[in-house]
Order: C-alpha cells, then sequence, then structure tokens
C-alpha cells in the first residue's frame, strides 16, 4: 500500500534494523495500534529525540512506561482514540464512494456468511497468517 520499508516486529533484530535504517537516529513517528506490551516498548525504543509516539488501541490491561528514560528523550505521547463515528464515518464512506481509497488491496480474504464466525472471527483471533481484512459477503 505504498509502504518503502516493512519489518516484522515479531523479529527479534526489528528495533536494530529500524535504528540501522534511521542511522540510529530513530523514527519521527509511531502510530501504535495492536495493543500489546511487546510492540509498546518496541516503537518506543525505535522513537528518535523529540519523537511522537500516537497510542491508538484499547488495552487488556495496564501499560508499564520507563518513565526517566522517555522524560529524558522528550518522548511526544499522545492517546488518540483513533476516530469519531459521527464525522469520520461519514467522511470514509463517501471518499469509498468516490473511489479515492483503494479498498482492494487491504483485502486479504472473501468469505461467505455463514463462515463468518469460523473461517473470519476464528482466524482473526487464531492469528492466522496473512488474514487481516476479511470481507464476507451475505
Amino acid at each position: 500500500l505504498g509502504a518503502t520499508v516493512v519489518f516484522d516486529p515479531h523479529d527479534p533484530g526489528t528495533t536494530a534494523r529500524i535504528l540501522e535504517e534511521t542511522r540510529g537516529v530513530g523514527v519521527d513517528v509511531v502510530f501504535h495500534v495492536a495493543g500489546s506490551a511487546e510492540a509498546f516498548t518496541q516503537g518506543l525504543d525505535c522513537l528518535r529525540k523529540q519523537g511522537r509516539f500516537m497510542e491508538m488501541s484499547s488495552w487488556a490491561g495496564a501499560a508499564s512506561l520507563d518513565v526517566n528514560r522517555h522524560l529524558l528523550k522528550e518522548t511526544q505521547l499522545r492517546m488518540v482514540f483513533g476516530y469519531d463515528m459521527f464525522d469520520d464515518f461519514p467522511a470514509v464512506l463517501a471518499l469509498m464512494a468516490d473511489r479515492k481509497i483503494a479498498l482492494t488491496p487491504q483485502i486479504t480474504a472473501r468469505i461467505p456468511l455463514d463462515s463468518a464466525v469460523t473461517e473470519g472471527l476464528g482466524g482473526l483471533l487464531e492469528g492466522r497468517e496473512g488474514l487481516v481484512k476479511v470481507l464476507v459477503k451475505p
């Protein structure tokens, strides 16, 4: 979808590779949308000094943060709910209707309605390889 470099967050060397790619500086902005403690820490570790960390996911439990480390880095931490259903959804639907958003590349599976629970939700919960956006056909 236009990314120039992609990293696997499960690879133990990802943080080092990101820092190498940025010549040790780190990235300007991290959008954390996983609700994962591991990805939270990894994202913070990849930030440059005065970098911005956007937390956009809900969590099942509490997060842990080394405040002193990020105070010294002057990390900007912002909590963002992600969307406003009364303003954002109609705007996105209008962009979709005008075909200004390419939706097809984002769909990783197409399934019938009677498979929505077992194949759709079940596959997502199991973390089935390559399954991200599932289109359910009624």
